[in-house]
């Protein structure tokens, strides 16, 4: 999937799921902080990929796919929060000066 069609993606549901009630805050700005991070975005487009690839296409018909599209990324949002919940601690508790 295209990074930043990921990344509108990812806070949109986010967002969505934190007005239900269904994400803490501290849950949320994870979320966020992964899809800011280029790093982060492109290890969960990788992970998703291969990890959630298989459901992508289970039920999509040819006609309706863009429509179904959104409908998938819905209903895989579990897996991939827990994805990106995993994935966060890794990009974000990283010295940036590991140089210096």
């Amino acid at each position: 999937m295209n990074l930043k069609k990921l990344r509108r993606k990812l806070i949109k549901q986010a967002k969505r799921e934190r007005r239900k009630g269904n994400m803490s805050r501290d849950e949320f700005l994870k979320v966020v902080a992964v899809a800011d991070d280029p790093a982060a975005l492109a290890e969960l487009n990788t992970r998703v990929e291969e990890e959630v690839y298989a459901t992508r296409y289970s039920g999509v018909t040819v006609g309706g796919f863009f429509s179904n599209l959104w409908d998938w990324f819905v209903a895989n949002w579990p897996k991939i929060l827990n994805i990106v919940l995993t994935i966060a601690p890794m990009f974000l508790m990283e010295p940036k000066d590991e140089d210096s």
